[in-house]
């Protein structure tokens, strides 16, 4: 068999493939046997025919693609191996030529990543601060975790916690018909001058509302609002009723307050504690940020070669994931989303395709780096953060353990401390502070 290989554009490769005459022949009887067995042929017994028979009766390009079933599928196999290509998905037959026997096949290559010298990268950190309005905004969120709702007999004021029911529909210009677009029992909503949801202007509207009142009212969308959905700038009009209304009662910020909350002695020592917590929260936000800016410096600075079929697969996914959000949200199908949003399937994947071939590369890169720095997660590791994370889990605990045991759960743990160590792997990089390759090497060998 005289294999041909040829590297083509996007990261695939061509195998031109000429097979032997006796192999040929060898399949076509091979074929002829089968059809004998499946097909009737008068005089015959089933399996029985002869293969000049069967020729004639089905015809030479007939038998031939019957053959090419098994015969491409050999083929194939034994040329990958001798061409030492690593595919990363099947290959295509694309064509076939007789006499010889030419087959010619398109294979995707799996995705190679180069880095290059990315142990050289350095991104300039920023420092964390906390401040005392940091410090009194967190314990402004603390107080109003811990505020008393209580049923007033008055109509809605700002501040207030309203029980409305509401339904908001909007008729868009192109086919003038009414469209629900939101429609809530029972919710209950912090009534504030600053609110945007359902829609700026919806909290004025409500103003004095007492339970049990119904009231319909029209606001009109700010240009740039839910930006990209195309319902800016257009009238948006409510049907509400108020289901109930609460005043919201915050307690003090003094000791009391922090004994109540905490195992404080005083206000002094919430403050000090909120100060820590807050540091260590924004220096692990920041941490993460700054890996993220490294890694964005290693692609920007790599090159990443993969198969168009392997990206058609990513958007594929993501197709799958938006479909699964509109079901589970807003209990829409796509061609609802189609219809409404004015688009087509083509439309949407080329919407997705940039932002999914920045992912793709990113998942390449991250999968370069656990290779590189010889990362990874074993399983004592595992069952220590299913421990830590059962802490928290309270009476819940028994069946958050059981759930931990099944190995989805275990793969998603095992994937969040992989990724974890990749992003304190980037900060040591770019800080100049990681071991050397050398060391990490030597390391894997003694173990």
């Amino acid at each position: 068999m005289k294999v041909e290989t040829k590297f083509l554009e996007h990261h695939e490769a061509s195998l031109t493939v000429e097979v032997e005459p006796e192999r040929v022949e060898k399949a076509l009887k091979g074929a002829a046997r089968k059809i004998s067995r499946q097909v009737k042929f008068p005089g015959f017994r089933k399996g029985k025919v002869p293969y000049h028979i069967v020729l004639r009766q089905v015809g030479e390009e007939a038998l031939f693609d019957e053959a090419l079933d098994t015969l491409g599928q050999e083929v194939y196999r034994e040329a990958l191996e001798e061409s030492e290509l690593v595919p990363y998905a099947p290959g295509s037959l694309i064509d076939v030529q007789r006499d010889p026997t030419v087959i010619t096949y398109t294979v995707p290559l799996s995705p190679e990543v180069d880095l290059g010298n990315y142990r050289k990268v350095r991104v300039k950190r920023k420092k964390v601060k906390v401040g005392k309005k940091d410090v009194q905004e967190a314990l402004e969120m603390l107080r109003a975790e811990n505020a008393v709702l209580e049923t007033v007999e008055r109509g809605i004021e700002y501040g207030d916690v309203a029980t409305l029911d509401y339904k908001g529909t909007m008729v868009r210009e192109e086919d003038g018909e009414p469209e629900t677009l939101i429609e809530r029992d029972g919710s209950p909503i912090l009534i504030r001058d600053d609110m945007s949801f359902p829609a700026p202007g919806f909290a004025e509207k409500v103003l004095g509302m007492k339970a049990g009142e119904e009231r319909s009212f029209t606001v009109v969308t700010p240009d740039d609002f839910l930006e990209e959905s195309g319902l800016g700038g257009q009238d948006f009009s409510f049907e509400v009723k108020c289901v109930e209304v609460r005043l919201r009662d915050l307690p003090e910020l003094d000791d009391e307050f922090a004994q109540t909350v905490g195992d404080f002695d005083n206000l002094k020592a919430l403050r000090e504690n909120m100060q820590k917590e807050l540091e260590e929260h924004m220096q692990r936000q920041a941490d993460e940020q700054y890996a993220d800016e490294v890694l964005e410096t290693i692609i920007e600075k790599g090159s990443f070669s993969y198969p168009p079929v392997m990206l058609e697969e990513w958007i594929d996914r993501s197709v799958g994931d938006f479909e699964q959000t509109l079901s589970a949200q807003q209990n829409m199908t796509l061609d609802d989303y189609f219809s409404i949003a004015d688009t087509d399937m083509e439309t949407l994947r080329g919407e997705m395709r940039e932002d999914v071939e920045e992912n793709l590369r990113r998942v390449l890169a991250m999968g370069k780096l656990v290779e590189e720095e010889r990362l990874s997660v074993d399983d004592a590791e595992i069952k220590d953060e299913i421990e830590t994370m059962l802490l928290s889990a309270g009476q819940q605990a028994a069946l958050a353990r059981h759930f931990f045991q099944s190995e989805d759960a275990k793969d998603e743990i095992r994937n969040s401390l992989l990724i974890q160590k990749i992003r304190e792997r980037l900060v040591a990089i770019a800080s100049g502070d990681a071991p050397s390759l050398e060391s990490l090497a030597a390391q894997t060998n003694d173990e």
